[in-house]
């Protein structure tokens, strides 16, 4: 399985990390492979941002990636919870302002 879903990603990865390091040269690469699917991943739910941040915590405690996917990915994360709080407080906003006529 060289590039897998998100959802087969996330299964995996969870999977792999729940033990010690990766045993083999096998896991450990399918573990990246995971790993990088799910750091790449455009956020579109909650959901995505848990497994996201577990990632990233992960990532911190070992230290961060080479390739900075981790950097790029909390970046994701701050945009789209920025975009996510502009557009609840946007709606918020309207509703305020039907109520009020």
């Amino acid at each position: 399985m060289s590039h897998p879903t998100f959802e087969e990603a996330v299964r995996l990865w969870t999977h792999l990390s729940d033990g010690d390091q990766p045993e083999s040269a096998r896991e450990d690469s399918l573990y990246e492979a995971c790993e990088k699917v799910i750091l790449l991943r455009e956020l579109t739910s909650p959901q995505d941002a848990v497994i996201v941040c577990q990632v990233l915590l992960d990532n911190l405690r070992s230290g961060q990636r080479s390739d900075e996917l981790d950097v790029q990915a909390l970046a994701s994360l701050r945009d789209w919870l920025g975009r996510l709080t502009t557009s609840e407080g946007l709606a918020r906003s309207s509703l305020l302002r039907s109520g009020e006529n």
